[in-house]
């Protein structure tokens, strides 16, 4: 079984759906190298040997997403962007409406979206109030700046019963840490070099929402409950893949936190499952 299924406390699809969902996803994986062309050949080996076929993040939150997944969803993917990152297989599901919104134009490319909606920065969401089964938001969160106010358009946004999918970096990690001391453009250059990020896929990062107990809260101030909140360290941190002296010292902190039991406070990634509740009780009422 899949690692990362054990992360699901609540799920929609039939049996039949999750064998078919975790089979698509099995045979196409998102590659993790794919993207780093400075990449030393040493850390390059001494990953595959010893990761293995460990998921990743992205890999564990696709297994997240197609659990959930059931035909004639409607699905908002928020902060979609242009879809050429380390995709979720869409056509494998041709049954699923996904609807894209973001602040970048540029997202419109995306290829896997059966509408594109441009979103502006502080306004509300261009999405019918209740007309969304489930919200994804991958690697999004830490670019928010009002979290209060994304969270109340997620709320707004879902029927009831529907569900919010996300994964965030974790505000306690190391990385994410000395992340918030660069600037923008410092981080756009080492990203470009380290692992072949183009710089214009790079935004300002803010943190406000990125632990679990401000997610917690967040979720529970706009009327969510809290399904899945985990934090993992699925695999050493990538950022350090450029040499394999700093990639070891990745593969240590890994290790040490994965054995320990401090990766659910300082692993790299947040992932969780909030739900709307499907009833909401009246004043006065059991």
């Amino acid at each position: 079984m899949p690692a990362a299924l054990f992360l699901i406390s609540a799920c929609d699809a039939e049996r039949g759906e999750k064998t078919e969902a975790c089979s698509v996803l099995r045979t196409a994986p998102p590659s993790r190298n794919r993207a780093i062309p400075n990449l030393s050949s040493l850390a390059k080996a001494f990953r595959d040997r010893v990761i293995g076929r460990r998921p990743n993040d992205w890999q564990a939150f696709h297994e997240l997403i197609a659990q959930h997944l059931r035909p004639g969803i409607r699905v908002l993917d928020v902060g979609c962007g242009r879809g050429d990152v380390a995709p979720f297989p869409w056509r494998a599901f041709p049954a699923i409406e996904l609807i894209g919104i973001d602040t970048d134009p540029a997202a419109f490319s995306n290829q896997f979206l059966r509408h594109f909606l441009p979103l502006q920065v502080g306004a509300p969401w261009p999405i019918e109030q209740e007309s969304i089964d489930v919200v994804l938001c991958r690697y999004v969160l830490e670019h928010v700046e009002d979290p209060a106010q994304f969270f109340d358009n997620v709320g707004q946004v879902l029927r009831p019963g529907g569900l919010f999918l996300f994964l965030t970096p974790n505000l306690w990690h190391p990385i994410v840490m000395l992340s918030r001391l660069l600037p923008v453009a410092a981080k756009r250059g080492l990203l470009r070099w380290a692992k072949g990020i183009q710089e214009e896929q790079v935004f300002p990062t803010c943190y406000r929402a990125n632990s679990p107990p401000r997610l917690a809260w967040l979720a529970k101030q706009h009327g969510l409950e809290t399904q899945t909140l985990l934090t993992k360290e699925f695999v050493p941190s990538g950022y350090l893949d450029f040499s394999i002296l700093a990639y070891f010292c990745a593969w240590a902190y890994f290790v040490f936190v994965t054995r320990t039991g401090w990766e659910k406070h300082f692993g790299a990634q947040i992932i969780g499952v909030f739900q709307k509740p499907a009833s909401v009780a009246l004043p006065g009422c059991p």
